[in-house]
């Protein structure tokens, strides 16, 4: 009798913890919905001045892995990356592709700079050579 009241205990604690998460996170998608409302407010309000932002054309160039690695040089690659230089070699000439956990560790690496799509190539692409 006593393990389900246990059980029922760390039941409960647990649920109160998901909760407690949840509105943590709930709290984070306000926040965020909040500051994009009020700043879309106050830029709809400077463009009736006629103010606008200097950038809004600007593209950010996406890098693939390859020209990532090119850019760094193979061996600074692997210290960043956490693998040998050949691994990164074969990387950069298209010999081998990153393993998903590799991939993972390139993405936290590279602070999101490279993504799956940069690592892997386009999603599209990866469809239509499977089907």
């Amino acid at each position: 009798m006593e393990n389900i009241k246990k059980e029922n205990i760390s039941a409960k604690a647990r649920l109160k913890e998901l909760y407690t998460k949840q509105q943590d996170i709930t709290w984070q998608a306000n926040f965020f919905f909040r500051s994009k409302t009020l700043a879309t407010a106050k830029l709809k309000e400077l463009e009736t001045m006629g103010i606008k932002p200097n950038h809004t054309s600007r593209k950010v160039k996406r890098y693939s892995l390859r020209e990532y690695i090119e850019f760094l040089g193979q061996k600074e690659s692997a210290d960043k990356f956490g693998c040998s230089e050949a691994a990164v070699k074969s990387w950069r000439y298209g010999y081998r592709n990153p393993t998903v956990n590799q991939a993972k560790k390139i993405i936290r690496a590279t602070d999101g700079r490279l993504d799956y799509e940069s690592i892997y190539g386009p999603i599209s692409e990866i469809i239509e050579t499977e089907a």
